[in-house]
């Protein structure tokens, strides 16, 4: 993913670049009076400007998509974790009653050794 997305900002600069420079292009087409030209370079540096929002608008998408699913692995792993915390503190709890359990047996050991 971060590849991709990496390869399509660098896609992304390069449109932006031809955005200009087209526009760069108009604005001297219409300086030296050849208005033809520079509405043709108009319309070329519109269809830059849609691809460029198309692109825009994708990788938006694609980060919001990974956004909800990172969401959701990230939900699911907390309620694993709460689980397994409750779990761990029984256990603890568990140890915590036997060790009680044998220190009563190992009072029971001491009071009939004594005898």
């Amino acid at each position: 993913m971060i590849q991709d997305t990496c390869d399509k900002e660098d896609i992304l600069d390069r449109l932006i670049l031809v955005r200009r420079r087209l526009q760069l292009l108009q604005a001297r087409m219409t300086l030296h009076g050849k208005e033809e030209n520079a509405r043709q370079v108009r319309r070329m540096s519109n269809e830059v400007s849609r691809e460029i929002d198309r692109l825009l608008n994708n990788m938006v998408r694609d980060w919001v998509g990974t956004f909800d699913e990172l969401r959701e692995d990230i939900k699911g792993s907390n309620a694993k974790l709460r689980s397994r915390i409750s779990s761990l503190n029984k256990n603890v709890e568990n140890v915590r009653k036997f060790v009680k359990v044998v220190e009563v047996v190992d009072d029971i050991l001491k009071a009939a050794r004594s005898l």
